[in-house]
């Protein structure tokens, strides 16, 4: 049988700090090392950053730890909620609000990745306050956290590739997502930007330079319902539900944190396939767009959602990519102080909509419907994938489960 013993997180890793580049000096901000912070540990696997620094402010201010080395979030107001850990996917930089993990010989750093996970809440539970009441997790207080795991590497190497193997088949996924995402957002642009559609060699309409049977319109001329959603109460045990800001992220729909609602809803606000769904208030979310595109059971969003519903003459999966393209624009439209930004339905409504022919509306939802559909069987398995793993991890990692 495997042995497993109990050791001081200070005896599997080592710790490594980063920092911060100096923002004065813009040499330091045009290089090709992804430079990790908080904003970039929204994923499990870190392929990329937002920002890149140079050579010369990694080895000023900075370090660079190789792929497959984890960074872990020390210092911030996630901590309140969650534990963000990834592990790097290609060497990188990072900020002082991370800490760089180097395992030491004998452990497996995909197991400490995976042990994180399924401890996270005992990990939070040491957290301290910092200034503004933002969280804290020290290095002494993490260097003493105890973590159980094999004895020998081989078996905690056996854990892991049978947890990596669900996380593979989710990225996957997640990668065949983008594709088609990406595919049906460049049909939309070659038909409608570049005005290369199926039949495209005729005469244009005047100086608006676009077809003969072709409008310039508006968002609230093309759609039958544009309104925000209710103030909610809840009920844990309530079937119906309730999306909120949370739920619209990188233009897509998830109602993993949508909740169970308690209200009484008007018909007109459950949410129907092809309804196009805007964040509508706070700076950060304001603007986020995205469409609901499966039959839903009594959802509905929060008041600080719209809900923008194309009319019967409108084909949903054109209207849907015309207004995804227009999430800048809907974020540059908000009004009001910081943090306070709205975007009122007025502003949505008056919005310019190009109205192309119902034919070629039609050929195009024709032709990237098999694309969303494909797109939701893909998002239901890799709910069921974070499932299975979610259940598995817990026992493999604390050797309930031997393999």
């Amino acid at each position: 049988m495997n042995r497993w013993v109990e050791k001081r997180l200070g005896d599997c890793v080592s710790f490594l700090s980063g920092g911060t580049p100096a923002r004065d000096n813009p040499g330091f901000w045009e290089g090709e090392i992804p430079w990790a912070s908080n904003k970039d540990m929204k994923v499990s696997r870190l392929h990329d950053t937002i920002e890149h620094i140079s050579s010369d402010a990694a080895e000023s201010s900075s370090k660079v730890v190789p792929a497959n080395s984890l960074l872990l979030v020390v210092r911030g107001m996630a901590l309140a909620k969650m534990l963000p850990i990834a592990i790097t996917q290609r060497p990188m930089a990072f900020n002082q609000d991370l800490k760089a993990l180097k395992a030491k010989e004998g452990i497996s750093g995909a197991f400490l990745y995976y042990w994180f996970v399924a401890n996270a809440d005992y990990v939070l539970s040491k957290a301290d306050e910092a200034a503004h009441g933002t969280k804290r997790l020290q290095t002494p207080t993490l260097e003493e956290l105890r973590v159980r795991l094999p004895f020998d590497l081989s078996e905690q190497d056996r854990i892991v590739s049978q947890l990596e193997q669900i996380d593979d088949w989710i990225e996957n996924c997640e990668k065949r997502i983008e594709l088609l995402e990406e595919a049906a957002r460049l049909i939309y642009t070659e038909w409608f930007v570049r005005l290369r559609y199926p039949g495209h060699r005729q005469k244009m309409a005047g100086t608006r330079n676009l077809p003969s049977d072709w409008e310039a319109s508006t968002i609230g001329a093309v759609t039958s319902y544009l309104n925000r959603g209710v103030p909610p109460s809840y009920d844990k045990n309530s079937a119906k539900r309730v999306v909120n800001q949370k739920c619209i992220r990188d233009r897509q729909l998830s109602l993993e944190q949508a909740r169970n609602l308690a209200n009484e809803v008007s018909s007109e606000k459950w949410l129907q396939k092809g309804d196009v769904l805007i964040n509508s208030t706070g700076t950060g979310t304001l603007g986020r767009v995205a469409q609901v595109r499966e039959e839903l059971d009594s959802v509905t969003v929060d008041t600080h959602v719209t809900i923008v519903r194309p009319n019967a003459g409108i084909f949903p999966w054109f209207f849907g990519q015309q207004l995804l393209r227009m999430e800048a624009l809907f974020e540059s439209l908000g009004e009001g102080a910081t943090n306070q930004t709205e975007l009122k339905r007025d502003r949505i409504r008056d919005t310019n909509f190009l109205l192309p022919s119902p034919q070629i509306m039609a050929a195009f939802d024709e032709k990237v419907e098999p694309m969303i559909e494909q797109i939701e069987v893909l998002k239901k398995q890799i709910t069921q994938l974070r499932q299975a793993r979610d259940l598995l991890l817990p026992r493999l990692i604390s050797g309930q489960l031997r393999i």
